[in-house]
């Protein structure tokens, strides 16, 4: 005989579970009464709908259940870091055409665009090749642009930041000297100008 420490009733050994050839503290039915409750569905067996992708499924697991399989559990987490990282970024402008960069972009990401990227590498390379100085970085046009205040320095007149190429108001450097009289590509030698401005002006001299 021995007493369930959960019924505290005296029973036969034969009432107990063995384990390993120890025999359990609690009685048969004891035990059973509690793994039942423990494992009994906690919620109906309807049909739901599942909170990522909308799609109806009848639960299968013991316990409740809110997406109908685990790559929907899965990408909803993703989803919500995601959402979550990209809240986070702060506000940042393009070093090409300084419109404001989508919080989509990585968080390194420089340019709003592939376009503005290749842009502002292929003016570098020309300012470098023009200076004559392999190597040394170029300098963007934003720097320049905002230094400038955007007012072009011929006509004295804002400059449209969003105008592109072959827009005659479209940003533009210009050498304050020449490339073809002597003068560099370093910032001091470098002012914004539109496009037309510096197209009339040519290789003059101001």
């Amino acid at each position: 005989m021995k007493k369930c420490s959960k019924c505290k009733e005296e029973k036969n050994i034969d009432q107990f579970y063995v384990s390993k050839g120890n025999v359990n503290f609690w009685c048969k039915p004891c035990y059973k009464s509690w793994h039942l409750a423990r494992y009994k569905v906690a919620y109906t067996l309807d049909e739901k709908e599942c909170i990522y992708c909308a799609v109806m499924y009848i639960p299968k697991a013991r316990r409740e259940t809110f997406y109908c399989s685990r790559i929907c559990k899965d990408l909803h987490r993703k989803h919500k870091d995601k959402v979550k990282r990209i809240g986070s970024k702060k506000k940042r402008t393009c070093l090409h055409c300084s419109k404001v960069i989508t919080r989509e972009r990585r968080s390194d990401a420089k340019f709003c665009s592939q376009e503005c990227n290749s842009k502002a590498h292929q003016l570098q390379r020309k300012l470098r090749t023009r200076a004559n100085e392999t190597g040394k970085r170029g300098y963007l046009r934003t720097e320049i642009c905002e230094r400038d205040n955007w007012i072009c320095q011929i006509c004295k007149k804002p400059v449209e930041r969003n105008a592109h190429y072959p827009n005659p108001q479209a940003p533009s450097l210009d050498h304050i000297i020449p490339v073809s009289k002597g003068g560099s590509s370093e910032p001091s030698n470098l002012q914004l100008t539109h496009l037309v401005c510096n197209l009339k002006r040519g290789n003059r001299e101001l």
